[in-house]
């Protein structure tokens, strides 16, 4: 079977587990649990950490996974873990969690600030509340 046709697969096999799931890649899938709360008895965390083992199990793929309010923080927090780890960014802890991480952990930001966008010199996040629009 060949890598797309897994990816196909595994897709399917998470529409079964949950009411949106977005493609963002081959490898990588975004599910929205916007109300499931009562679905899986208020505990979000323990149905990721079931859906790690689904995954390993019938896919024999390892996988990371965050829960996040938003698809660049679970991005985000998800690179924090790789490999085979699980991170949980609770609401209201967004600006603790992302704190510490260097700038370069924002997607699309990189290591190094480019001509026509923000320089927060090559600090932590926390930096960029300080940032300035180079021109």
């Amino acid at each position: 079977m060949s890598t797309g046709e897994i990816s196909d697969r595994l897709c399917e096999r998470l529409q079964e587990l949950a009411p949106v799931v977005e493609r963002a890649s081959i490898d990588e899938f975004y599910l929205d649990l916007t109300g499931c709360e009562g679905l899986y008895k208020k505990d979000l965390v323990g149905f990721l950490r079931n859906l790690q083992q689904l995954v390993l199990s019938e896919f024999q793929l390892p996988c990371s996974i965050a829960l996040a309010t938003t698809k660049t923080l679970a991005k985000i927090a998800v690179a924090t873990v790789k490999p085979s780890g699980l991170c949980h960014v609770p609401p209201g802890t967004e600006e603790e969690f992302l704190a510490p991480l260097p700038i370069g952990a924002i997607p699309g930001v990189g290591q190094r600030p480019r001509p026509g966008s923000w320089h927060a010199g090559s600090g932590p996040y926390a930096t960029c509340s300080g940032f300035r629009w180079m021109t």
